[in-house]
This record gives structure tokens, sequence and C-alpha cells, in this order.
């Protein structure tokens, strides 16, 4: 059919014709495939409506593919085969020419989600902790907004101190700056940590985009927001999933999550600077000491360059950040909670944290299974409240990037805590219990 469908339509039908890609596939990564089809100019994204929706660029593309049967066969055909492999797109972060050991904590895909949204208005939020590199996406945003998009003159607004922390004032704020006539484009970064706790954050992002996409943004002046957001406001976040849908399904929203490296990806950044380094290091030796957090990435970088261009052994400068880290274990575990988004302050989160973790240490790994869920609910019974937060708790952990599914176990369900956080868990978390 050539009618338009939204998202959650088109992720519902590619799920039923091929679960074994698609299960595993979330939104953002659905979205990318579906602006993908839009370049190659087969689908057309109708921008005119608040909801993302996608139809065919023209009815006579389906002629072209064959009649309804024909079409069903190649679709059961394909459905049969494996599942194909593709390139990993963690497998690239880009760096500044001017500054080329310092590389974004985005990946270029996500780079690409913030400058492709062509929308007069448009939202975006990043999430992440301090080890997946947020306290360096402003200045990467400053990058993307000015030397990535080509040809189009972006300026960044920065807020007022009460702007900074008050939702009304920055809404305020940024009317008034969009009301202006023949100007620049308008990006604005913003801490989401400096607002109030109690603030709900989906009705937040609802009034920003219905207020601020009354203004003149236009396709000459436009305007975009990015709200970085910490573990405790993703926390927050996930409580309220019907806001969160409706804002996923929204044309001028878009979310991003930040994600550990890929051993890809740090290949792929120590070729970039290979000569620098005096030597191609290998990648997957680099993960394996630090499992791809970007702070930790980053620290060996800027280590290299103290070097200041010097032939060194590459992996030692690894080797360094490891100890600096084991160091901090040892001796600061309460900063290293908050670098990997544990910390101590919220009741129901921190009970489950410990209690959940105290029964998936299984002695070699942290993980979470659905028969240890099974026996964690029955020996937290009469607390209902961490039985009721158990679906958004794991989402939270998925979204930071601390537990993966594993891809070795015949339980498609099992969780494993990374090698890292794990080490975190349990010297900073589960000493206490």
């Amino acid at each position: 059919q050539a009618a338009s469908r939204t998202e959650r339509e088109f992720m519902k039908i590619a799920r039923s014709w091929w679960p074994q890609v698609f299960s595993a596939m979330d939104q953002q990564a659905l979205r990318a495939v579906l602006d993908e089809m839009v370049g190659l100019g087969v689908l057309v994204r109708e921008d005119e409506s608040s909801v993302r929706t996608y139809r065919l660029r023209s009815p006579n593309l389906l002629r072209l593919l064959g009649t309804r049967a024909q079409i069903e066969d190649e679709l059961m055909r394909i459905a049969s085969l494996d599942k194909p492999r593709v390139l990993n797109s963690r497998n690239f972060h880009p760096n500044n020419p001017s500054t080329p050991l310092v590389f974004s904590p985005l990946t270029t895909e996500q780079e690409g989600q913030i400058a492709g949204n062509n929308m007069p208005f448009a939202m975006t939020v990043i999430s992440g902790s301090a080890v997946l590199g947020l306290d360096s996406v402003h200045a990467r945003i400053k990058v993307i907004f000015s030397e990535e998009i080509k040809d189009e003159n972006w300026s960044e607004l920065t807020p007022p101190a009460d702007a900074s922390v008050i939702p009304e004032n920055l809404i305020s704020f940024v009317k008034k700056k969009l009301k202006a006539r023949k100007r620049a484009h308008y990006y604005v970064v913003v801490d989401l940590s400096l607002f109030p706790h109690d603030l709900t954050l989906s009705s937040f992002f609802m009034k920003v985009l219905a207020e601020c996409q009354r203004q003149v943004c236009t396709k000459d002046s436009r305007g975009h927001l990015v709200f970085l957001m910490d573990p405790s406001r993703l926390w927050i976040w996930l409580d309220d999933e019907p806001g969160r849908e409706e804002l996923l399904s929204n044309n001028s929203f878009n979310y991003i999550a930040l994600k550990r490296w890929s051993d890809g990806a740090i290949t792929n950044a120590l070729d970039n600077v290979e000569e620098l380094a005096g030597g191609k290091a290998n990648g997957e030796k680099v993960f394996a000491m630090n499992s791809g957090w970007h702070r930790y990435i980053q620290g060996g970088l800027d280590r290299l360059h103290k070097k200041n261009g010097k032939k060194v052994n590459t992996l030692q400068l690894w080797e360094e950040q490891k100890d600096e880290f084991d160091s901090q274990l040892a001796n600061d575990q309460q900063l290293l909670l908050e670098q990997f988004g544990l910390e101590r302050g919220n009741q129901v989160r921190d009970k489950i944290l410990t209690t959940l973790f105290a029964w998936s240490d299984t002695g070699e790994y942290l993980k979470i299974t659905p028969s240890l869920l099974d026996i964690w609910r029955e020996d937290v019974g009469d607390d209902s409240k961490l039985v009721q937060n158990e679906r958004r708790f794991k989402e939270w952990l998925q979204l930071l990037d601390i537990v993966y599914l594993s891809s070795q176990s015949q339980d498609k369900n099992e969780l494993l805590i990374e090698g890292l956080a794990a080490k975190v868990i349990r010297a900073c978390l589960l000493a206490e219990e």
C-alpha cells in the first residue's frame, strides 16, 4: 500500500515479517533506516504532520516491485535468510581536524540525526553519564552546528542564569529570541541537571515544542534545542512511558542515548591518528582494558596528546588509564559512582540496585536472568514499589549501557553487567551490604 504510516506501524509490520532482525531494533534505529530510504528516493517523510509519517514517493514503485503475491514471496524468501551482517553504527566517532585527538562521544550516525533534522524547530534530548562522555557533548554540539552543517548560518544562544535553572524562564527566553526576524538559525544547549528534580520532563518537553513551534521559525530561520539528560533525570523521564511515546512520535523530537565505543570504533580512531601515535594499535586490546567507555578512551588519547608526536607504545597509554581507574576504585568510590550514574539519591532505585545486584552476583559475572528475577521478586515481595519499577530499572541500565543482552547465552533475555561497571558495583555498592 502507498498510504502514510507512522514509525510504530512500520515497526509492527517489520517485526511481523522478520522478527530476528527487527525485534532487537529500537525506534531511533528504525527512524535512521526510514530516513535513509527517504534519501534514496524510496519514501517521502510528511513533515506537515506533528507525528512522523512516511509513504512511498510514488505508487508507481509498487508496480515496479511486482504483484502482491510476488512481493510477499520475496519477503518470505528474505525472512528465511540468516540475520544479515551490517556495518556496526558504533564503529565511527568523528573528530575535529583542528583537534584530531579529541573524538566525539556521539557516533557519526547520531550526529547525523542532529544535523539532518530540517524541521523549522527541533528538539534533541541526549542522555548519558560522565563515563559515556555526557560532559563532552556541549563542546561537540558547537562543532556540529558551526562546522558540520554546511552552508548554514547557526549561532548559539546562551540562556541567562535564571533561564538555566527555571523551566518557565527558559521557554520565555527562547520564545523571545526566536521572534526576531531576519535572524540566523539559533541553537541552545541546556543541562537538565540544573532544573528542579520534581519537573515532569515529558510535559515540559511537550510545552517547549508547543510554545516554540508557534514562533516564526522557518526554513530560513530555524531553531534547535538540545537537552543534556543526566542519569537521575533519565530515571525520572522513564517513569512516564505514555509521555515518552508521544514525544518519540513527534516529527520535531529526537532522542539519543550515548553508548560505549565498539572495538571497531577504537581501531578506526587509532588508525585516524596512526601517524601521531607512531604505530597502529589493536582496538580489541584497548577495548578489553576499558570496555569502550568514552571517558577512558579519551583519557588515553589525552595522554597521547601530551607526548607531542613522540614515538610511544600506544597500548601503554591505556594501561596508565586503567591504573588510574583502579586507583579511583580504591580511593574515590563516591566520585566513580557518580561518573557511572550509580550514585545514591532515589530511595526506590537505590534499593533495587543493591538487592537485585546482590542476587545477580554469580561470582564470575553479574547478570540478570528471568529465573533470577523470579527469585528476587519473591525476596522483595512485600515491597511492591520495587517490583513495579523493575522494567523501568532494566531500561535505565540499558540506556546507560551498564547492562547488555548476552549474545552467547541460550537465554536471549539474559542481561550481563558490563565488566568495569560490575567492578564499581561490587566495590562501591555490594561491599556496603
